[in-house]
């Protein structure tokens, strides 16, 4: 599985070229959206702009719950996903998931790490080994927490 600069993630096995994309552009509007909300938030909070407390704490108040809410969203999106790649991988008889999110410039603010912790326990519980190639090996960290 390898995440595109075009797209989201695109599955593909060895026996069988036809790929499998997830193009998962709603998600991607709504982290677009999120952040302009968010940059435009911080501007409208400077320190220079004098909000009567009341009102600023509104405003921090409107952030908060609006970043809970995307957080969830995310949450949510990466159990999705992570389910379906890991059935797909099931369905196809696959003995190793490898995912590779080096070119993820589709989201590059997407918790891939989220994903992949996700991914990697949905593949565990259905006897499927697990690899990520993006740098950040959840079994290599796990590893290094262990031996802490």
């Amino acid at each position: 599985i390898r995440a595109l600069p075009d797209s989201f993630l695109v599955a593909e096995t060895r026996d069988n070229p036809a790929r499998w994309v997830i193009n998962a552009d709603s998600i991607r509007s709504q982290i677009v959206g999120h952040g302009k909300m968010r940059q435009r938030m911080a501007e409208d909070l400077k320190y220079e702009k004098r909000w009567p407390k009341r009102r600023r704490e509104k405003f921090l108040e409107r952030l908060e719950q609006a970043c809970r809410r995307q957080n969830k969203r995310l949450e949510s999106f990466c159990h999705e996903v992570s389910l379906m790649i890991a059935e797909r991988a099931k369905r196809s008889k696959v003995a190793l998931v490898t995912l590779d999110t080096h070119n993820g410039t589709f989201m590059p603010t997407f918790p891939w790490f989220q994903l992949t912790t996700m991914l990697a326990y949905k593949c565990d519980e259905r006897g499927i080994a697990f690899k990520s190639t993006s740098g950040s090996d959840v079994t290599e960290q796990a590893e290094v927490l262990e031996t802490a």
